[in-house]
């Protein structure tokens, strides 16, 4: 029975033992071409993942830094003051249901740059002109209150306050203090 994410006229790769239906875990055989294939590539990706890049300073117009394809603020808070390159963070929350359809959540997060010879990011991952090389690590932080509220099976809705703070980094490049709040509807089929 072909897997559901593999068509089930999808080509294998030439080599494979065919047991595994070319899958990127295929660990059916060692000498199985498609094995082979994704080992060298997991090899090369985890080489790439450890070397040293440069980072931004001040005037050289060059980011070498992590980069996330597609960011989304969702991760810490819907706010997304946030971006996630060059970034420390600490969240510890409480989440209590006071009922089956409803969740309440209160946190706190701390965030820091990882160094300061690179900027600080907001989303979607773009740099705060005139902090490279410049301020300290700390970067704010942020007290969050969140409620979501499952109407029933196809609608549910969210309430989302964020007060952030703004840490030394940020308001040496004149930012400050913001708040945030956010109310959102979704319908589900």
């Amino acid at each position: 029975m072909p897997r559901a994410w593999v068509p089930a006229a999808a080509p294998t790769t030439p080599g494979c033992c065919n047991a595994c239906s070319c899958m990127p875990t295929c660990t059916s055989t060692p000498n199985c071409a498609c094995s082979r294939s994704w080992r060298t590539i997991a090899r090369s990706a985890s080489a790439r993942r450890h070397r040293p890049t440069r980072t931004a300073s001040a005037g050289d117009r060059r980011l070498g830094t992590f980069n996330p394809l597609f960011p989304n603020g969702y991760y810490f808070t819907l706010a997304g003051y946030t971006g996630y390159a060059n970034l420390l963070h600490v969240k510890p929350s409480l989440t209590v249901k006071p009922a089956a359809n409803l969740t309440l959540m209160a946190a706190t997060g701390a965030t820091w740059r990882q160094t300061t010879a690179d900027s600080v990011y907001v989303q979607p991952n773009l740099p705060i002109a005139g902090t490279a090389g410049q301020g300290r690590r700390w970067t704010g932080l942020y007290e969050q209150l969140r409620a979501d509220w499952a109407v029933d099976r196809h609608w549910s809705a969210a309430l989302e306050a964020v007060r952030y703070r703004a840490g030394v980094a940020v308001r040496s490049a004149d930012g400050r203090d913001s708040n945030y709040v956010g109310v959102e509807m979704k319908a589900m089929w």
